[in-house]
């Protein structure tokens, strides 16, 4: 975990922070947490923010898995040169795992659902998918 570039990220990458214009490309706003870190932190982040938020929406963890891989692969296919675009997205994993335990404390969230996000941060540590 330690052996990553510091980069400059986001720090909140949540699905409420991007905005995608009609013409293309990406935007991100409130920048309140930006700072230089592991970049696999957004990443990771913003993995379990599209999969939360599409159970939410009536989908299920299932359907979630093509957009959640076109959000990595989109991320990696724009890393420098160099970059192991393998080892950020091992990292992002745990990033991701953590981020959908944060999801889970939230007393919005209905009980069962953050039974089965914790089971979810569980299964994404342990074998790592």
């Amino acid at each position: 975990m330690r052996a990553f570039t510091p980069a400059f990220i986001h720090g909140d990458a949540t699905t409420a922070n991007f905005i995608f214009p009609w013409g293309g490309g990406v935007v991100g706003i409130d920048w309140e947490r930006f700072k230089t870190a592991d970049p696999a932190a957004d990443l990771g982040r913003l993995m379990a923010e599209v999969a939360h938020s599409i159970k939410q929406h009536g989908g299920s963890v299932a359907e979630a898995v093509p957009d959640v891989q076109h959000v990595v692969d989109s991320y990696c296919r724009l890393l420098p040169p160099g970059w192991d675009a393998d080892a950020l997205v091992e990292r992002a994993r745990f990033y991701r795992a953590a981020s959908t335990l944060r999801i889970a404390r939230n007393g919005w969230v209905p009980r069962l659902d953050r039974t089965a996000l914790v089971a979810q941060a569980s299964a994404l540590l342990a074998d790592g998918r």
